[in-house]
């Protein structure tokens, strides 16, 4: 999926993942996910209060469309998906920066295509490694 295509979908629930305090103001990580599935991994800092902003959050930016989306970096995860840093505009003109995650797709391929039967290529009752008897004299 390009990231560009989460441009007209909503916030519709935020999650807080933790909060906290720091010298330089408070924090906050969320789970925003949208109207379309995607979910947005989001960091504030810097804050006089992470609750006001999780409120806000809550509050004021559900039911709010993306407009514009900017790609500032991309990183493949180890699980095959890539994990897409997004400057992210919505539709009132706010701005902020968020982890579009997007896991690797499963292929399910069904049981029809699996192996049915083993065949086995050797010599009967001779183990790896082992001489037949008729190689053992001319080793």
């Amino acid at each position: 999926m390009d990231p560009s295509e989460i441009e007209g979908a909503s916030i519709e629930t935020v999650e807080v993942n933790s909060s906290w305090e720091a010298e330089l103001g408070e924090g906050c990580e969320m789970d925003v996910t949208l109207s379309d599935g995607s979910t947005l991994f989001v960091i504030r800092t810097g804050l006089e209060s992470a609750q006001s902003e999780i409120d806000d959050w809550r509050n004021k930016r559900a039911g709010v469309r993306i407009k514009e989306t900017q790609e500032l970096a991309q990183v493949p995860l180890s699980t095959h998906g890539r994990q897409t840093t997004l400057k992210i505009t919505l539709a009132d003109g706010f701005t902020f920066e968020g982890d579009l995650i997007q896991e690797a797709k499963r292929v399910d391929k069904g049981m029809g295509d699996m192996e049915t039967e083993w065949t086995f290529e050797g010599t009967p009752g001779v183990e790896m490694g082992d001489n037949t008897p008729d190689d053992a004299g001319d080793a």
